[in-house]
């Protein structure tokens, strides 16, 4: 499931949204389902919120591993595969009225959508990020919504896997990272087309508008940092101590042992 940050949520927040997959280890998912939980103003003793309303779609669409994009409209866009593998970004439309959310094709063979934080869905000027696997390697492209017209921000970059799109503080800036080998390096496209960003540190990768006017975040793995826009006066914002954990799994085929 992805959750959502509760320091992002408006102070107007009447719902959240939670995308999960049903089924357990030993029971093959059957559907997904977009569950509805209200947030209301008298929380009960235990914490817990009610779960108002849920909504499931076709058996053939399974969820892809890329946060959803949430729309003010009652709208969601996210990323679904098909039978095939295909990984391609679709909208979804919901109401209180209705209990069958039916996904609509929005961009075929594409990932991981972002959308300018500040601006709904539709209208004039509203662009939609996306990360696709296409002849020349893993690029990143921005799709205008009003026309459909996709064009490859990084095709400039011959030989590096771009990913991870997000949008700046308006609606014409992306941020992503590019991959060579072992080594990463950060890109912000603007009207002065694809510009390094250079912090000087290692690896850094993920850069991201921070909420504060011509600042972004973005980490190495481990620290996640502060920087002004062009990657320059970079310090700590947030360290995560992380421990080298071996996960192992195994499957039994069957088998009482």
């Amino acid at each position: 499931a992805h959750g959502v940050d509760p320091e992002s949520l408006r102070p107007a927040t009447q719902k959240i949204m939670i995308v999960v997959t049903d089924g357990a280890a030993d029971m093959p998912s059957e559907h997904m389902s977009l569950n509805y939980t209200k947030i209301s103003p008298d929380v009960p003793a235990d914490g817990s919120l009610v779960l108002a309303l849920s909504l499931s779609f076709p058996p053939e669409l399974s969820p892809a591993p890329y946060p959803p994009v949430w729309v003010d409209n009652g709208t969601i866009i996210l990323t679904l595969v098909n039978p095939a593998g295909v990984e391609s970004i679709y909208r979804i439309e919901f109401d209180d009225e209705s209990d069958t959310a039916i996904p609509e094709l929005l961009v075929e063979n594409a990932a991981a959508a972002a959308m300018p934080t500040e601006l709904g869905f539709g209208g004039n000027n509203r662009n939609l990020a996306f990360e696709r696997v296409d002849e020349t390697g893993r690029n990143v492209y921005v799709m205008a919504l009003n026309s459909m017209r996709q064009n490859p921000l990084t095709r400039q970059l011959p030989g590096a896997e771009c990913y991870g799109p997000s949008f700046g503080a308006d609606p014409y800036t992306v941020f992503f990272t590019c991959q060579v080998g072992d080594e990463r390096q950060m890109y912000a496209y603007g009207l002065q087309g694809v510009q390094p960003i250079e912090t000087g540190i290692p690896n850094a990768q993920n850069p991201r508008s921070s909420g504060v006017e011509g600042f972004i975040l973005f980490d190495d793995g481990r620290v996640v940092y502060q920087s002004i826009a062009d990657g320059s006066r970079a310090r700590p914002y947030l360290e995560i101590e992380m421990t080298d954990v071996l996960i192992s799994s195994y499957q039994t085929g069957g088998s009482s042992q």
